[in-house]
């Protein structure tokens, strides 16, 4: 009796090809060599297996996969009708004699399974194909040059293009789309269908959790009947909303941030504001014309901070309708969470003795009303006020974002805007203190100076002294033909604009402005204003 490992690689000599080694090796494992009645068994089995393997590689190829049931009517066929075998095509025949064939195939392909008219066909597209319609179905089959073989290698690719999109989550595409654009964007043949259905396999298995919930929000959107936005056309439409009211800002500016805040039509609205907005919001002291806007804005939109609010209304070029819709878009977005919480609850200490309150009540009027603070105590005091203001704000704003989830912190957010009005309140009085200080340091009896004051201080300080200075002339300023040949004027240095944000004069033409219209004679010079008396 032979080896069984030499048996078994002399059997395997006889039998592979056609039998696939790997499956001849599996096979042989179920026999033991060792014993004859095995092997006659083994070698049976082999037989069996090793002519069908023949037959198959004798089959031509068959590209719609029936062939069973194409072999079932070929049996009943006369021969001249049966499906054409390898062995009767000439290889080597000329151009005509292989068109004649082809024809001659094609003729045999459609009598033997799709039928021999253009109806038989389009029936048999639909009963492989259910889901596309008869009218889809007879079109591709003209299209086609009424070749059945084309029309089913279109209605595979648009089975292919379907399946990906879907697995993608994609737009889907209209039937006469994909059909115009299969050469291009699909593969031809079975063979590119099935290579790249083993590629999205395995991207599946790579990700599985990830793709089901794709192929789910494609279903979802597909039932809604809803169409998938384009998102180039989304930010086309988010930068010209920006760049129409943002009239401040290029068109490159802000198409440039769009794409830098990961195309975020809220988020490019936020930096483009913060990067125009004060560091503080006691700037805003600075331009009477912006404040009643801010708190136009501010009252609407309650969780935007005012500094952003600021930024909105600069980089609109102070129009109030652009400006809000900017904060309406803004106030739209998600909501940023802070890295920590702003928001603390605390109980104020328990007074058991009510004189604490009578004086703790007294030493706030007298902080506010402090006649003999200097320069740099009203404007440490203003500063913390401003700070405290801010911080106020900013816990209410906080406050109302999570007001949305606990309706609970609408009462915080309204403490909180009650504590920043107070604090503005505050800071508003330091300041105008602060100004008188600093105006009365650089001023005297006949000349008034404003460097270094807000332009309202500057108006309120302006029309005290000029009042003050009026009244001072007793009866020289009724003194017929004097004026400032008389008394000499009253002189206010207003300055050109070069300390101010932008370089342009602020305080002296509101200065004029509120002069003249309560009835002054005023004289512009370059930085200096001279006033001559009162119109009668």
């Amino acid at each position: 009796m032979a080896d069984p490992d030499e048996l078994s690689q002399e059997l395997q000599g006889i039998y592979c090809p056609p039998i696939d080694p790997a499956l001849f090796m599996a096979i042989v494992m179920d026999y033991d060599l060792a014993i004859p009645a095995e092997v006659r068994r083994l070698c049976d089995t082999l037989n069996e297996l090793k002519t069908s393997a023949l037959d198959q590689e004798n089959l031509p190829f068959d590209p719609t996969g029936t062939t069973n049931s194409r072999n079932l009517q070929d049996a009943n066929l006369p021969e001249s009708l049966s499906w054409p075998s390898l062995e009767h095509l000439d290889l080597n025949a000329d151009d005509e004699n292989d068109n004649n064939c082809d024809s001659r195939h094609d003729s045999r392909l459609g009598y033997t399974f799709l039928g021999t008219t253009s109806d038989d066909k389009v029936h048999n597209l639909m009963s492989m194909f259910p889901s596309v319609p008869r009218r889809q179905a007879e079109g591709i089959l003209e299209e086609c040059h009424d070749s059945l073989s084309r029309a089913m290698e279109v209605l595979l690719n648009l089975a292919f293009i379907d399946e990906t999109q879907i697995a993608r989550g994609s737009a889907q595409e209209t039937p006469a789309e994909a059909a115009a654009m299969s050469q291009a964007l699909a593969p031809r043949s079975i063979d590119g269908f099935q290579a790249d259905e083993d590629q999205t396999k395995k991207s599946r298995k790579k990700n599985k959790k990830k793709n089901q919930q794709l192929r789910r929000d494609a279903t979802s959107s597909q039932s809604s009947n809803v169409p998938a936005a384009n998102k180039w056309e989304t930010a086309k439409q988010d930068i010209d909303f920006i760049s129409t009211r943002a009239s401040v800002l290029l068109r490159e500016n802000v198409a440039s941030t769009y794409h830098g805040n990961s195309m975020s039509l809220c988020a490019t609205i936020r930096a483009l504001a913060i990067a125009y907005a004060p560091r503080d919001i006691g700037e805003l002291e600075d331009d009477d014309a912006i404040i009643p806007q801010v708190a136009e804005l501010a009252h609407k939109y309650t969780t935007i901070p005012d500094t952003t609010l600021v930024g909105l209304i600069r980089i609109a070029n102070n129009e109030i309708m652009a400006a809000d819709e900017l904060a309406e878009a803004l106030a739209r977005g998600p909501v940023l969470n802070s890295l920590s919480d702003i928001i603390t609850f605390t109980s104020a200490p328990i007074v058991l003795d009510p004189e604490e309150i009578t004086s703790a009540a007294s030493a706030e009027a007298a902080i506010e009303t402090l006649p003999d603070m200097d320069y740099s105590q009203a404007a440490a005091a203003a500063n913390a006020h401003f700070m405290a203001r801010s911080s106020a704000f900013a816990q209410a704003s906080q406050a109302a974002r999570r007001a949305r989830s606990n309706p609970l912190y609408n009462g915080a957010s309204a403490y909180y805007r009650e504590v920043g009005n107070e604090q503005r309140q505050l800071a508003l009085r330091h300041l105008a203190t602060a100004s008188d200080r600093l105006v009365d340091g650089q001023s005297s009896q006949y000349d008034l100076d404003l460097h270094g004051v807000t332009v309202p201080n500057a108006i309120r300080i302006s029309r005290e002294r000029v009042n003050a200075w009026w009244h001072s002339l007793g009866d020289l300023k009724h003194v017929r033909g004097g004026g400032k040949h008389v008394h000499g004027g009253f002189k206010i240095v207003v300055g050109v604009g070069n300390h101010s944000r932008d370089g342009a004069a602020r305080i002296g033409p509101a200065v004029y402005r509120t002069l003249e219209s309560e009835g002054w004679k005023v004289e512009c010079d370059r930085g200096v204003l001279l006033v001559t008396g009162h119109r009668r």
